[in-house]
């Protein structure tokens, strides 16, 4: 009868993570797994021979380790959740097998950039459109007018790249007049606003108004005129 063992047999993988085949010394009887739990002593025996089952399985991301774990030989793997990245969106783990291998195991995060809508627009019509990754550079087309009309600006900061989210700009126009062409009424009475709101003449008459102010874009009687 062979002496029981004093090691725990709830852990097989203690003696380094690995169960002994083959002769452990010439002469010896061959050690395997059952005998290895029924008893077989090999601690101090330093010719035996182990074959390993626990392998490591690191994840990397950008080059860098984000997770470790040690998987059983022939295992499902389990794939671990990625990191978010602001901007991208995880694809999967490159090269990663269903099952693991018997030997330690490397794979690396693999992500997408993600496109974002850019959308111009130009008096309630879209001018310009494009899909930019977080980070491009936003070049917004020139606008070309016919010669009665000015561009009166775009009503939102553009930033200087794209951003993780869609964006909208909207930019408007206006008829370019004399005031007598647009005031026909000679007795009518002006109060300008320039178009941060700041009042810049009031109750005065048109002629009054087209002698000051410069040629511009105005809010005049509550409406906005260039001239």
């Amino acid at each position: 009868m062979k002496p029981e063992s004093s090691r725990d047999k709830s852990k097989p993988d203690t003696f380094g993570k690995a169960y002994v085949t083959g002769n452990v010394v010439e002469g010896n009887a061959r050690v395997t797994k059952n005998n290895w739990d029924g008893g077989v002593q090999v601690y101090n025996m330093p010719d035996a021979e182990f074959e390993q089952y626990i392998f490591t399985l690191t994840y990397m991301v950008d080059g860098e380790v984000y997770k470790a774990v040690e998987v059983e030989t022939g295992t499902e793997i389990a794939a671990v959740d990625a990191p978010e990245k602001e901007g991208y969106e995880f694809t999967g783990w490159a090269n990663l097998p269903e099952t693991m291998p018997s030997e330690d195991l490397t794979v690396e995060a693999e992500y997408t950039a993600i496109l974002y809508n850019l959308t111009v627009y130009l008096d309630g019509d879209i001018f310009y459109t494009a899909q930019l990754e977080m980070g491009a550079p936003i070049e917004i087309p020139e606008v070309e007018l016919p010669s009665n009309r000015v561009f009166d600006g775009w009503e939102e900061e553009i930033p200087a790249t794209m951003p993780s989210h869609d964006v909208e700009i909207h930019g408007t126009t206006s008829v370019i007049s004399g005031l007598t062409s647009i005031f026909t009424d000679e007795n009518e009475r002006l109060t300008v606003y320039n178009l941060r709101g700041i009042l810049i003449l009031k109750d005065v008459t048109i002629k009054e108004a087209a002698e000051r102010l410069p040629k511009g874009m105005y809010i005049i009687n509550g409406r906005k005129v260039a001239f």
